[in-house]
Formats: structure tokens, sequence, C-alpha cells
């Protein structure tokens, strides 16, 4: 009688089990989650800020920039201002730096600097940031670099 118990709740058991894993749900302490990962996306192609004349994507180089960094280029103050989007978040802030303004070519450096060891955030943000140009932009290519050591892990301290 006792085998006979023992069995019926064995079988109790596994029907009960295979009918939870059938729902798709995945229990706790997995790791999964249903909901997707929030995510903002960069605006690199995004409508510069109200007022603003965006410079055309050709007269753009972002080739010195890392993947997933904003492109989008506009200017304000009759082309002596020029705006982008930075990428800053979690333990960093973002600034610009008018790097060189030549006949041709405007080069703006961006960098990263981290604020502090963490915990740090996974949101990112993306601020609009401006430097100041000598002369207007005119028909001159702008140059978006990013330093190496700007956009790399932190140093270990």
């Amino acid at each position: 009688m006792r085998v006979l118990a023992g069995l019926l709740g064995l079988g109790v058991a596994l029907l009960l089990a295979a009918g939870c894993g059938g729902s798709g749900q995945v229990g706790f302490g997995s790791g999964a989650s249903s909901r997707p990962a929030p995510t903002q996306l960069p605006p690199s192609t995004g409508v510069p800020p109200g007022g603003a004349t965006q410079v055309p994507a050709a007269r753009v180089d972002a080739s010195g920039l890392p993947n997933g960094w904003p492109t989008t280029v506009w200017t304000t103050d009759g082309g002596r201002v020029v705006g982008l989007f930075g990428r800053a978040g979690g333990c960093t802030t973002v600034s610009a730096n008018l790097a060189s303004q030549e006949a041709r070519r405007v080069v703006i450096r961006l960098a990263q600097t981290t604020t502090g060891n963490g915990p740090c955030s996974q949101v990112l943000s993306f601020p609009p940031l401006t430097v100041r140009l000598d002369a207007p932009l005119g028909g001159r290519t702008v140059a978006l670099v990013v330093p190496r050591a700007s956009h790399g892990p932190p140093p270990n301290k």
C-alpha cells in the first residue's frame, strides 16, 4: 500500500512539473525575463534642435566615432556655432572641443569623462553639445573624433 501511495505521489508531482513547463514562464532564479531590455536609440539621423540648420550627412565625417555614437550635426548663429549630440551615461559625461578649423575642414573632438567608480546605470543619454567657430562653417566638412583612450575601458586603479 505504501508503494502505491508513493507512486501516486510521484505521478502527481511529475504532472504538476510538466504543466508548469508549458506556459513559457521561467521560474525565479533563472535570470531570464519576459520583458525586453530598455533601449534608447541615439539620434544619429535625428532632427537638430529647433531653429538650427542640419549639416548634410555628406559633409559630416564620422569615421572617427565609435559605433553607436550619434552623427547628426547642425549650425546656428549664422554658421558660427556647430552643434552635435554627445553620448554619456552611467558614470560618464561627454564634452566637445574644437580641435582645429581649416579652410576645408573643422575637427571636433569629443571626450567622455568618468565621473565615478560605480555602480553605474546602463542608461545612455545624448546631450546636445556646441563649439564656436572663428568664421561660419560654410561648405566645410565637420570631422567628429573620439580619442581611443576616451571611449575604452577605465584604467585600473
